[in-house]
């Protein structure tokens, strides 16, 4: 486990949980000056035969950009753009509605919210209540952690799906009411696609896969599917990746997903003969273990691969194995 250590050896941080089975933290530090990273280990190096690790280290400047105020209304929001960074405070007091940060987005935008504040400051108390608005200020489905009641010096990221061209606003509420909270936000844009156009519910009415290998869509029905076609120039190897829902209980759920309740099933099709067949088809199993994991971006829900054995058009077909599902159940797809 790493702790963050300042120049008079005493340790100022530490992560509170493992993610995917690794320690990792974000520390906001206001004060300039030398600081430390020390290395602990739980395991008694002399029973094993290898200590080796791998660290990352990372600096972020956040004083790119500064709130202005009044901004506690969805007309007052301060303008941010992809790949900005901006920070305030909150005030902290009973009645206080908070800041609120607005951003442009296109339908089908993968964007993360990286959060640094209450809960990432070195000494820093409180509790920051985080939300994705759409544009008439109702909330849409995240991933992530909006209530900030993970501990101290964790990583706060929220990722979402948009789902429809517009502006967004970020609501940042202190839950705690405990001073003056410090907050900076970096907005990213993690990924770009088009849309899905109806109706494409069959292979023989699928939608063209655009030219950077990407397409998002939601699923309307239990029983409907999704299609998506795509060439391949030459015989070889075809990867398709699916991200839709997070696991419910594989290692760090509050850190995977976009906020998508679609549990999937992807396939690869081709005619062979004049015959449609199958080339390939992947399912989440029922105990929620097959998801894939991702700590700062998300990895796939589900991959399936094939070798095409020609060239010529192959499909992609999206669905689900559950019985409902809702107005969140969208997807975005993704072919290597």
């Amino acid at each position: 486990r790493p702790y963050l250590v300042g120049d008079d050896g005493n340790d100022l941080a530490s992560p509170t949980s493992a993610y995917a089975g690794d320690w990792g933290f974000d520390v906001t530090v206001t004060n300039p000056g030398t600081y430390y990273l020390r290395v602990f280990s739980f395991t008694d190096l002399a029973s094993i035969s290898n200590g080796a690790y791998w660290m990352n280290f990372e600096q972020i400047p956040l004083g790119t950009g500064a709130e202005q105020e009044p901004n506690d209304t969805l007309v007052d929001a301060d303008l941010m753009a992809y790949g900005g960074i901006l920070s305030g405070s909150l005030d902290g007091t009973a009645g206080d509605v908070g800041d609120i940060l607005a951003f442009d987005g296109e339908r089908g935008d993968l964007v993360r919210l990286h959060l640094y504040g209450a809960g990432t400051s070195v000494g820093e108390i409180g509790t920051m209540g985080a939300l994705i608005l759409d544009s008439n200020g109702d909330e849409i489905a995240v991933s992530g952690d909006t209530s900030g009641t993970e501990g101290s010096a964790t990583i706060r990221i929220l990722r979402a799906l948009l789902p429809s061209t517009g502006t967004y606003y970020l609501h940042l509420t202190d839950e705690s009411e405990t001073g003056v909270l410090a907050w900076s936000v970096d907005l990213e844009l993690v990924a770009q696609s088009l849309w899905e156009s109806e109706s494409n519910g069959a292979p023989s009415t699928a939608d063209p896969l655009s030219s950077v290998g990407m397409a998002a869509g939601l699923l309307e029905s239990a029983t409907g599917i999704d299609a998506y076609a795509f060439k391949v120039d030459a015989p070889g190897l075809v990867v398709l990746d699916l991200n839709a829902a997070a696991s419910a209980n594989f290692v760090m759920p509050h850190h995977d997903g976009h906020g998508s309740s679609c549990v999937p099933a992807l396939s690869a099709q081709a005619k062979i003969g004049g015959v449609m067949t199958t080339l390939a088809y992947s399912l989440s199993p029922s105990d929620d273990c097959g998801f894939a994991n991702g700590i700062v971006k998300p990895l796939p829900s589900l991959s399936v691969s094939f070798v095409a054995a020609s060239a010529g058009t192959h499909y992609a077909v999206v669905k689900t194995e559950e019985e409902t599902v809702d107005g969140d159940a969208h997807y975005l797809l993704e072919i290597d």
